[in-house]
């Protein structure tokens, strides 16, 4: 997926966004992890989100994964936290708990250290769930540091749920 080099800023996505769940009615809600909500706090940010925006899980840690997401550590080793088939499995869980149309998910290593399996730094999982699709995509983040990397991954978030809006 490219990036749309017209959209500039964040709010740029949003009116985007904004305007698709405004006028389909349908619902959106994210799980977040190495974003840390910024996502959330994005979707937020216009005035009328509340008639679209469900809410954001930020599932940092694994115990929250487990407890709030019905994921077991088992299937954590054994698929790996940032992979296209957690963040399906992330995307999922959060979509039928809270009855959703859409959904997205982030997950990925911010740094400065590996990811609990030896995952890269910046790398992250991302999935986007539709009525229709689920899709998801893997992307690596190179040289930069957290607040940096938790602003780019939450841009590509958003592009890559405007590129799946129909």
């Amino acid at each position: 997926m490219k990036a749309n080099l017209s959209l500039k800023t964040p709010f740029d996505r949003l009116e985007i966004i904004h305007a698709y769940f405004m006028s389909s009615q349908e619902s959106l809600c994210v799980v977040e992890s190495c974003t840390g909500g910024l996502l959330s706090f994005w979707l937020t940010a216009l005035p009328g989100a509340s008639k679209y925006f469900k809410g954001g899980l930020i599932s940092y840690q694994r115990e929250v994964k487990k407890r709030q997401l019905g994921i077991s550590m088992q299937e954590m080793k054994i698929k790996g936290m940032v992979t296209k088939s957690f963040a399906n499995l992330m995307t999922h869980s959060i979509k039928s708990k809270w009855l959703s149309d859409w959904a997205i998910s982030t997950s990925g290593v911010a740094g400065p250290s590996l990811g609990d399996l030896g995952e890269n730094v910046g790398k992250v999982a991302f999935c986007v769930s539709s009525p229709q699709v689920q899709k998801s995509a893997l992307k690596q983040f190179y040289d930069i540091h957290r607040q940096n990397f938790q602003y780019k991954a939450s841009l590509f978030a958003l592009d890559f749920l405007i590129s799946e809006l129909s």
